[in-house]
């Protein structure tokens, strides 16, 4: 495993992708979709841009199923419990409130400060001035991004997806948990 994600973390995404191409033949066909999907998105961005996904979706891999995950988690949002949106001693009707604020705080966001950085400054000083804890915000913002209890963190997922995307996801958390 420490052998794997060693290789993984010093991979450039030329690699990367000719890894990814060669394991769409090893997995289901609806994952090989979600691969050929996450592709074609990387090719529109900049190398820079290629070069700084690539190494989110690996620092946090051991082995190239982990990487895969990521790309599924970002690419697509799959039915998942309600439950899972509930942080641990929270409830469901305490997390709808924090997904509308989490809404409601998305809307007013400008496109120039959906990165991952500014996101994570403003929404942790949000958290702050709240009744809330961080995982009682960050952990429904996860889930509602990825459909799952692991993945990359929520500020770069909102990144990655856009505000859009993310207000999407955000409803359909709500819709879940209602």
């Amino acid at each position: 495993n420490w052998t794997q994600k060693h290789y993984l973390q010093k991979c450039s995404w030329d690699r990367g992708e000719k890894i990814l191409q060669n394991i769409k033949t090893d997995v289901a066909d609806d994952i090989a979709a979600h691969i050929d999907i996450f592709m074609a998105w990387m090719h529109v961005l900049s190398q820079e841009r290629q070069a700084q996904w690539w190494k989110r979706l690996t620092e946090r891999s051991v082995t190239l199923m982990d990487v895969v995950e990521g790309v599924v988690a970002v690419m697509n949002i799959a039915a998942y419990p309600a439950e899972i949106l509930v942080w641990k001693k929270s409830t469901p009707e305490t997390t709808i409130v924090i997904l509308q604020k989490l809404q409601q705080f998305f809307k007013q966001m400008h496109d120039e400060d959906m990165n991952a950085a500014t996101l994570e400054k403003k929404l942790l000083s949000w958290i702050a001035d709240s009744e809330w804890g961080n995982g009682d915000v960050l952990w429904p913002l996860r889930v509602a991004l990825s459909g799952r209890e692991k993945s990359p963190p929520p500020f770069e997922l909102s990144e990655m997806l856009g505000k859009e995307e993310v207000l999407r996801r955000i409803q359909y958390a709500m819709t879940l948990l209602q």
